[in-house]
């Protein structure tokens, strides 16, 4: 029976938090290339990168609210010689 109520106890306890959620999801991109003059012919290099943000916020039943932020970068490109 102690299992019982502790078990149901727990459960009203977590539903406050849980309907208190709030995930957002931004991010951004860009992307370049640039030429430039190496003496005997251009030199040309590309990059790219992608940003995705994170953000998570539960506010308890008490009003404090806690959250979390992370961020995943995808980044790269390439460099090489070209138009002589």
């Amino acid at each position: 029976m102690k299992k019982i109520l502790l078990a149901s106890t727990a459960l009203v306890l977590s539903a406050g938090l849980a309907h208190a959620q709030a995930v957002t999801i931004t991010g951004s991109g860009r992307m370049g290339i640039t030429g430039m003059d190496a003496g005997g012919g251009w030199n040309w290099s590309q990059e790219h990168r992608l940003d995705l943000n994170f953000n998570v916020s539960v506010e308890a039943d008490h009003g404090l609210t806690f959250g979390a932020w992370t961020r995943a970068r995808m980044e790269g490109g390439w460099q090489g010689v070209g138009l002589v």
